[in-house]
């Protein structure tokens, strides 16, 4: 039963409505080969199925979940990739994800229509991910 309410779970999530903006975005951003990775509090191995299923497991370098955390996500992209933390933006919609960023010293983009998901607001608060590029400046 277990197993099969999770592959319904996982089957309903990969149908969800993306985030307004985020395949254009994730696009245009492989386009320019930049490396993106997804870190989340999901278990790695059904992270892996859901975006498996959008089709979209091809935008990115890395796909991290549970066990470990954020900021193990974040320490473990840096130093595989051997980034500075000025070349690294994390985008999130949650205070987990701003404390994660704030916790390793990186750049941090809230998403969300307000800030009622955050503690405090974020420097950089998008509605969608329509104006992502614009704010990288890329």
């Amino acid at each position: 039963m277990s197993s099969l309410y999770t592959k319904i779970c996982e089957h309903r999530i990969s149908e969800a409505p993306e985030v307004c903006g985020a395949f254009n975005a994730l696009t245009e951003l492989k386009k320019i080969k930049v490396k993106m990775f997804v870190s989340s509090a999901t278990p790695t191995n059904t992270l892996q199925r859901i975006i498996g299923m959008r089709g979209w497991s091809e935008l990115f370098d890395g796909i991290m979940g549970s066990p470990d955390s954020k900021e193990e996500h974040l320490k473990s992209i840096l130093i595989s990739n051997n980034y500075s933390l000025s070349e690294v933006v994390y985008i999130g919609d949650s205070e987990v994800d701003q404390k994660a960023a704030l916790l390793i010293g990186c750049k941090f983009i809230g998403i969300g229509k307000n800030w009622n998901r955050f503690d405090s607001r974020p420097l950089v608060l998008l509605d969608t991910l329509e104006k992502l590029i614009k704010e990288l400046k890329l």
